[in-house]
């Protein structure tokens, strides 16, 4: 979320009787010596989106109005040449007679001047809440990182340093409290809730469950928010609340339960629930996890439109397509003797079939396709066939490599190819090699990405009777 750098407010005098639909500016320049654009952009259920531009005159300058519609959260103003970093604030259109106003050079310098917006002062206070105390944090972890395990009172001061991390929150929570007071139906009430961090004091019954502040996060982090309201995700604040859970609250040994405990949160509400199961999925394939990709989409996609750009969706659908259970896709390429394959027509001649993607300069393809050669070698009077796809782009050393390994009763494809334009990569989710594939005769995933002696032991339960 980019940081309010604006902070003036010059009246405080909203009136939420008559409401505007209409977002007022005044640029206070005396002379506009050339064409200058402004622009706003609001962010809608969880997206910018540009809402209308227009060109700043003298003529117009102080009597600038933006058809925002019925809109309420925030929002960025960009002008001139500031073209890509805009300036932060919050838009309710029940706010009567809002106006901002500024100079070219009160822009340059991130600076604002809002009257009649209620929502704007106790975002300033809000924020200003946020700044210190994250100061303060990162203050007590800095001390804290240099304690010794080795200290005789490590334990005490590891207690401590909970300890002052709790009241710090508890602090932060009652300020937060303290700014918003009566006026909750505001949408600083929203941001409210996304700066507070759950402590025992909001709950007693937390602490007797927990030994450690850390671990209550894990499970309580999103206790403040309101997943019930669809207008958290007119904040980037929920994305940086995930986040920060995620990187901070959860390991890789917990992500599944950090997605249980988000999930379990957004479900009361559609839109968040798609919103927060489409980030979700963007987060974890941004990192390779393929595996929290799959449990998401296989506990969690019920009813969810995918709202991914398309070299995500085209991963997603890579991912799902090769996961244990579901039907791998067709490869058809040409082999070592240029006759063209199908995987689906070699797999219906066997019960199984060992699916190896390879390179010839890759070091542990060469350290483990002997091994293969042998182990699917014993079965293969038993119904085991194999089917090689190499990702080498040069002929010569695809041809060396099936010589060199005596593995020339293999099924041996290649598109030969740079990695880049390989069909194979994308359909079959290949990101290193060697990668496994057991499939049966119908194409149906059994195992994948499975070490060799594993697959020895695969291969025995499902071929020796």
């Amino acid at each position: 979320m980019k940081k309010y750098l604006v902070l003036t407010v010059l009246l405080f005098t909203a009136v939420f009787s008559i409401q505007s639909q209409t977002l007022k500016i005044q640029v206070s320049d005396s002379v506009i010596a050339k064409v200058e654009y402004l622009w706003v952009k609001i962010y809608n259920d969880g997206v910018f989106t540009i809402k209308d531009s227009i060109v700043v005159t003298d003529q117009n300058k102080n009597n600038i109005n933006f058809n925002i519609g019925n809109y309420i959260g925030y929002a960025e103003l960009l002008y001139a040449k500031n073209d890509k970093d805009g300036l932060g604030f919050i838009y309710n259109y029940k706010e009567r007679d809002f106006i901002i106003k500024f100079s070219a050079a009160e822009f340059e310098k991130g600076e604002l001047n809002f009257l009649n917006s209620i929502e704007n002062l106790k975002n300033m206070q809000l924020q200003e809440t946020k700044k210190q105390s994250d100061a303060a944090y990162i203050e007590l972890k800095a001390n804290s990182i240099k304690r010794s395990k080795f200290d005789s009172f490590s334990i005490n001061k590891l207690l401590t340093y909970e300890r002052n991390f709790e009241f710090l929150s508890d602090t932060k929570n009652w300020l937060c409290d303290s700014i918003i007071k009566r006026d909750t139906f505001l949408f600083s009430k929203t941001i409210a809730d996304f700066i507070k961090t759950p402590t025992a004091v909001s709950n007693k019954q937390l602490k007797k469950y927990f030994d450690n502040y850390e671990a209550l996060l894990h499970w309580h982090f999103f206790d403040a928010i309101n997943f019930s309201n669809p207008l958290i995700l007119n904040h980037p604040s929920y994305n940086n609340k995930i986040d920060e859970y995620f990187t901070q609250y959860c390991d890789k040994a917990t992500y599944i339960q950090g997605v249980d405990v988000l999930m379990a949160k957004a479900i009361g509400n559609d839109k968040v629930k798609t919103y927060t199961f489409n980030y979700l999925l963007d987060f974890f394939l941004n990192r390779k996890q393929d595996a929290l990709i799959t449990y998401l989409n296989e506990k969690y996609s019920d009813g969810c439109g995918l709202k991914l750009d398309a070299e995500k969706l085209k991963e997603f659908s890579s991912i799902v397509q090769t996961q244990v259970g579901a039907k791998i896709p067709d490869i058809v390429s040409y082999d070592n003797k240029n006759e063209i394959h199908s995987l689906y027509n070699e797999s219906i001649k066997s019960k199984y079939t060992l699916v190896y993607i390879w390179t010839s300069w890759c070091h542990s393809c060469q350290k483990n396709t002997p091994k293969l050669v042998e182990i699917t070698e014993a079965f293969r009077k038993k119904g085991l066939s194999v089917f090689a796809i190499s990702l080498d782009e040069k002929k010569e050393d695809w041809l060396l490599s099936i010589q060199k390994y005596k593995i020339s009763n293999w099924i041996n494809v290649a598109e030969l190819v740079p990695l880049q334009k390989s069909t194979v990569i994308s359909k079959l989710n290949t990101r290193t090699t060697p990668k496994i594939f057991l499939i049966d005769n119908s194409g149906k995933i059994i195992a994948k990405d499975i070490s060799v002696e594993y697959l020895k032991t695969k291969l025995e339960q499902l071929l020796i009777k």
